[in-house]
């Protein structure tokens, strides 16, 4: 099975077990440097982040991969395909990762539910925010979004700075995710991805 149509079977898992949450594909963090498969941001105001890893997909990158991930997200989960079920890193994985097996019958089976990450990092959720978000620290009109980052992440705490990630990472997507739920069929299928993939250069 490949990695769209993992992507399709777990957006449609998410839709009916999260109602009233966002989701978002292929969504951007770390200024670009790394790409989440799937990002739920539920009634909680938590960002949960799912990386998916197909049959087609080596596990290599997996570790480095999730240091980023637990410094960015709430809430982290792997999605393997069966194919990777006795593979050595899974006895590896963090203990707060949660994890999940797709087999090629399609069926979805959560093994280890996600631990909350308690300690989140300023920088990492400040890439979420783009410098028109940044705005309100700006002292002169020439300032760069790197000046307004750093004054940012003195002035305010990792729950502030979280907020304002989830205001502005719902104006990029809600309107996306709204036209994808008026247009898909009951299921999901891999053309629909591309409503909730956001094309865009990214403003630092």
């Amino acid at each position: 099975m490949n990695e769209k149509l993992i992507k399709c079977k777990l957006i449609d898992y998410l839709l009916k077990k999260y109602p009233n949450s966002i989701v978002g594909a292929e969504v951007p963090f770390l200024a670009g440097r790394r790409w989440v498969d799937v990002l739920l941001i539920n009634r909680k105001r938590e960002l949960i982040a799912f990386e998916v890893k197909s049959e087609f997909d080596t596990l290599r990158r997996l570790e480095s991969q999730l240091k980023d991930y637990l410094r960015t997200f709430d809430r982290v989960y792997i999605i393997f395909s069966t194919k990777h079920k006795n593979h050595n890193v899974i006895s590896r994985l963090p203990k707060n990762v949660g994890y999940a097996f797709i087999d090629n019958n399609e069926k979805l089976s959560f093994v280890k539910a996600a631990i909350k990450n308690k300690k989140l990092f300023k920088l990492n959720l400040s890439y979420f925010l783009w410098k028109k978000d940044m705005l309100i620290f700006r002292r002169n009109q020439s300032e760069s979004a790197i000046k307004l980052r750093a004054r940012l992440m003195k002035q305010k705490s990792v729950s502030d700075i979280h907020e304002m990630a989830i205001k502005a990472l719902l104006e990029r997507y809600l309107e996306r995710f709204n036209i994808f739920i008026n247009e898909k069929s009951q299921h999901t299928h891999q053309e629909d991805l591309e409503y909730l993939t956001k094309i865009y250069k990214i403003d630092l």
